[in-house]
This record gives structure tokens, C-alpha cells and sequence, in this order.
């Protein structure tokens, strides 16, 4: 009993150990805020992320395609759509949303470099 008891007890100490060393000095790493306004789309169906059978839309919102011709299916604009300051929440920012439940998407246009 009090073998397993101290194995588990240093399994979850490496286990631990080994996830903190991925979060040192996170208060002095560059950063980059997201905080803002944030283009949005309303989405009470889902379909900018689902497809008809509830899996994952290939060709969902988050892809933001634009049309390439007049025959392309595209239905949604992000840059011209209404925005919300994140952090923050729909309901006091919009009196239209107020009772507002269902999905949104959110955009936000930033750049970044990987360090290396």
C-alpha cells in the first residue's frame, strides 16, 4: 500500500515538474495584447464552423475567404461586419444582444513573428 501510494505521489512530481518548466518567466516573455475591437459575426445556426452533419465545415468562417468570382458562395464579409471590444461581453456592449445565447465568431488581424 505504501509502495504504490509513494510511486504515484513522484509519478505525478515528474509529471508536474515536467509542465512547469514550460511556463518560466512567462511575466518577462514578449507578448502581444489581443485586447481591442474585434470584428464578429452572429452565427444562431452554426453553420460558420459546422456543416449539415454537425462535423467541422471545411469551408467555415474561420478560413475568411473572399470570392474569387461572382458564382463563389461566400456570404459573410468580417471587414464589414459589426465589432465588440475583447475583453468584454455581447450583452452590454450591444442592447440587441442582450438575451443573446448562441455563437459567435470572432477576428482579430495581428502580426507576428516566430522567434528563432
Amino acid at each position: 500500500m505504501y509502495k504504490r501510494t509513494f510511486i504515484l505521489i513522484l509519478l505525478c512530481r515528474f509529471i508536474y515538474a515536467g509542465n512547469e518548466a514550460l511556463i518560466i518567466n512567462a511575466d518577462h516573455r514578449k507578448t502581444v495584447t489581443l485586447n481591442g475591437d474585434w470584428e464578429i459575426i452572429i452565427d444562431p445556426y452554426e453553420n460558420g464552423f459546422y456543416n449539415y452533419r454537425y462535423e467541422e465545415n471545411p469551408n467555415g468562417y474561420f478560413k475568411n475567404l473572399k470570392p474569387e468570382s461572382e458564382r463563389d458562395l461566400i456570404e459573410y464579409e468580417f471587414n464589414s461586419s459589426n465589432t465588440l471590444a475583447v475583453p468584454g461581453d455581447w450583452n452590454s456592449q450591444k442592447t440587441e444582444l442582450i438575451f443573446y445565447t448562441i455563437s459567435f465568431l470572432h477576428k482579430k488581424s495581428f502580426d507576428y513573428s516566430i522567434a528563432g
